[in-house]
Order: structure tokens, then sequence, then C-alpha cells
């Protein structure tokens, strides 16, 4: 099992590092970084005792003991909490802290899926507006492994016994080549994670 004590205090003083850093080599305004449609695959790796993982993903981390030791070797924590909207307004907007940059991302639907915004911003923005997604907020750890030439997000989530896998794309004909990597959980919205933050909350999603 994680060592979930120890990543709680890598959370209270992450946060505290952003707020003394928060003037420096930052930009002072928001710049944008992303704008593109979600193409995406997600695959359960690990879930409540239960280990998922198939074909190379399975040959590099056989056992859960085996990713459980890369994820805390070699992993980053990311601080991701959601903005409350109206229920009519069918957008998802993200603040998220990984590494040391700050994000603010605006996702919404589309025929193939979501398109997706992101600016970078300031990590005093980050720190100001964190308090306002409470109740719908996710802190995970995430390794990037590189997979069958496709660059593959492996994601803890602190608190819900739970790893996955996900591949983004830049076109469709890339999105069918990805590899099964374990249990396909892509259009399963349990597994999103908007709906895992938002968990326990009454007008979650």
């Amino acid at each position: 099992m994680f060592n979930l004590f120890y990543y709680k205090s890598i959370i209270i003083i992450k946060l505290y590092y952003i707020k003394v850093e928060r003037e420096k080599r930052e930009p002072k305004k928001a710049q944008l970084v992303k704008s593109a449609p979600e193409l995406e695959r997600k695959f359960l790796i690990w879930e409540e005792g239960q280990y998922f993982a198939e074909n190379e993903l399975n040959k590099l981390f056989p056992s859960f003991s085996s990713i459980r030791e890369y994820i805390e070797a070699e992993g980053k924590l990311i601080l991701q909490g959601y903005l409350r909207v109206h229920p009519d307004f069918n957008h998802e907007l993200r603040l998220r802290h990984y590494g040391n940059q700050s994000f603010f991302t605006i996702k919404y639907p589309i025929s193939i899926g979501k398109f997706e915004i992101e600016f970078g911003i300031p990590n005093c923005v980050f720190i100001k507006n964190w308090h306002k997604t409470k109740g719908k907020q996710l802190r995970k750890i995430r390794c990037i492994k590189e997979i069958s030439d496709f660059k593959v997000e492996i994601d803890f989530f602190l608190d819900k016994n739970l790893i996955t896998a996900e591949i983004e794309t830049k076109s469709q004909e890339e999105l069918e080549k990805i590899p099964i990597l374990g249990k396909e959980i892509t259009h399963d919205k349990n597994y999103s994670n908007y709906y895992l933050a938002s968990k326990g909350d009454k007008n979650g999603r």
C-alpha cells in the first residue's frame, strides 16, 4: 500500500512552496499552451487489490508491487480541481498544478469527444482560486513511460486505491493504433477525472 501520510505531507509542503515562490520565474499573464480535440484512450491498471495490466505494460510491470515502486521513485504530484458551474453550462473548468507549473483548462463536448483549451497561469492564480474547487479536487501521482512509441501517463489516485494509464494522440489514425494496456475505461464516466473529483458530491456528474 502506498504511504498516504507521506504524500499528504508532500501536498501540504507543495502548497506552501507554491505560495512562497509564486512571484518567481512564472508568467505574469495566462499563456495558451493547447487548443485541440482531446483524443485519448484510458485503461484501468489497478483497483482495490485487482491488477489489470496487459501486454507491454504487464511486461514492464508484471505485478502491482513493481508498478508501485516505479510510481514512488519517478512520480510527480498533481493537484487538480474543478470550478463549479451552472448545470446547464456543459463545460469543465479545471485548475491544475503539476511539477512547478499551474494551468487553467476548459473542456467541452464535441462530436468525437471533447475539445480542450489549456492556459499556463501564474502559480499565485492557482493558489488564489484553489479553495473554489473544494469538494471537486483530485490529488494524484503521475509517471510518464514510453511504450510502443506512445507516451503513457500512469496515474495513482491518492485515497482512491486506483491506478490508470492514459494515452493521448493528435489524430484518429494514431488513436486506433494505441495498444491495449489494461481494462478499457475510455468511455466509462465513472473513471473520468471530473467524476472522481466530484465523487461524494451530490452535484457530481
